[in-house]
């Protein structure tokens, strides 16, 4: 079965005389996710941040902002909305919104044109399309309005497709155990003293919410043949010599292609010899967000495949 793994996105931060968004409380945002037809599944908090694993991927509640993803057919746009909707436009401070281009994007209940239309019916924003229009590419809106600097919002995204090899086949296997998944993914030595939630999904699919302080991680895996898919993202600072989490999960996963964004942060993700480097793009746009692209792949031949859609 098809499953359109690819997350949208939105990070909206509030401003200084908004409520803490964590004192909302949790049938807030359940009404909030459900507007994008999505669950809350499972709540972890410590004193500095709230992580939700929801049925199509993540939430994570901050005091002072919100960061949201969802995959599937779910309408991320309709929960930023009532979220607006709720606090008021003027508590909005900044905010980012971003898709992928579908496999299937006949399938999705709107379009990322669609999403800025609304969007910029309530702010003044920007718009961008990074890659190849015909190809692979990802979409970004961002409101104009200058973010504070100490507030700038920063994390990374490594996005990989297409993924093989020893633990991908365990992920397609019928007996899968979660402790089983971490012991792969080596999160007790790579995130030590995080508190961890997970969920695996009925036939396939794991997601994983990691928390220390005002820090994060989260995991999403599609491992379906056809379209297999997987996302980290964190706001750790990956341009540390010590942190090869990114090398890591690359060489786990073995993908195909994959992307790694930055909003504001920087990676030492160093180009193999044996890898294809075949794009990158840095962005800086009126919101005072920087914004560094590269899109990855490993020379290969393509055994293709069909599924009954």
């Amino acid at each position: 079965m098809f499953y359109e793994a690819s997350e949208k996105k939105v990070e909206i931060i509030v401003s200084q005389t908004t409520d803490s968004l964590r004192s909302y409380g949790l049938p807030f945002w359940q009404r909030i996710v459900k507007q994008a037809k999505a669950e809350v599944l499972s709540v972890t908090k410590n004193e500095c941040c709230d992580a939700y694993i929801l049925s199509e991927s993540s939430l994570f509640v901050w005091d002072d902002r919100f960061l949201m993803l969802t995959c599937g057919s779910t309408e991320l746009v309709n929960s930023v909305i009532a979220f607006i909707n709720e606090i008021g436009d003027e508590a909005v401070d900044f905010m980012r919104y971003q898709r992928k281009n579908e496999y299937l994007a006949h399938l999705q209940k709107s379009t990322f044109k669609a999403d800025a239309e609304i969007l910029k019916s309530r702010f003044s924003g920007q718009a961008f399309l990074i890659g190849e229009a015909g190809g692979h590419h990802h979409y970004l809106f961002t409101t104009e309005k200058q973010s504070v600097e100490d507030k700038k919002p920063a994390c990374t995204e490594l996005l990989m497709y297409q993924i093989s090899g020893e633990f991908t086949d365990y992920l397609r296997c019928s007996n899968q155990a979660k402790q089983s998944i971490r012991n792969f993914l080596d999160i007790n030595n790579d995130f030590a003293e995080f508190i961890i939630d997970d969920h695996l999904f009925e036939p396939v699919g794991y997601s994983i919410n990691g928390i220390k302080d005002d820090k994060y991680f989260t995991i999403h895996i599609t491992p379906q043949e056809s379209n297999s898919y997987v996302s980290f993202e964190t706001n750790l600072d990956m341009s540390d010599s010590s942190n090869n989490i990114l090398q890591k999960l690359i060489a786990i996963f073995n993908p195909k292609t994959w992307d790694v964004i930055g909003f504001n942060a920087t990676h030492n993700l160093p180009i193999t010899e044996c890898e294809k480097n075949t794009g990158s793009y840095h962005l800086s746009v009126l919101s005072g967000d920087d914004v560094t692209y590269r899109y990855h792949q490993y020379p290969s031949h393509q055994t293709l495949s069909a599924e009954l859609i």
